[in-house]
């Protein structure tokens, strides 16, 4: 159900400071959507200005601000927004993030693990 809604958004937003790895932003990506976050840990290593909106963590009235200036630049530039949303997604795709992927290297990773205890 999560994955039909985040489907019928223009962007994910993802303004923790508190989360440092951040799935729910690869599951974003692996979808197709844009992600604005703040530009620490986990987004700080996925996002780039071709596939994303990273936010300077100046301070919490600069985050608040930026946040409203893109997801309105996302809303009003549709164009901008798959440009995003198509790179996002490709970017998802180079690093393995759907689940199947992710399902085989965990289970490699187990299997190593097993065998050498």
């Amino acid at each position: 159900q999560l994955t039909q809604l985040f489907k019928g958004a223009r962007a994910f937003v993802f303004p923790s400071l508190a989360e440092a790895n951040g799935i729910v932003v690869q599951e974003a990506m692996t979808i197709g959507l844009p992600v604005v976050a703040v530009n620490w840990g986990g987004p700080q290593q996925l996002i780039d200005a071709t596939n994303g909106i990273l936010i300077e963590p100046e301070s919490e009235e600069h985050i608040a601000r930026e946040l409203a200036k893109a997801m309105q630049s996302l809303g009003n530039d549709p164009q901008r927004a798959e440009a995003i949303s198509s790179a996002a997604r490709h970017r998802a795709e180079q690093l393995g993030f759907s689940w199947p992927m992710l399902l085989k290297s965990w289970l490699r990773i187990y299997e190593r693990a097993v065998s050498s205890g």
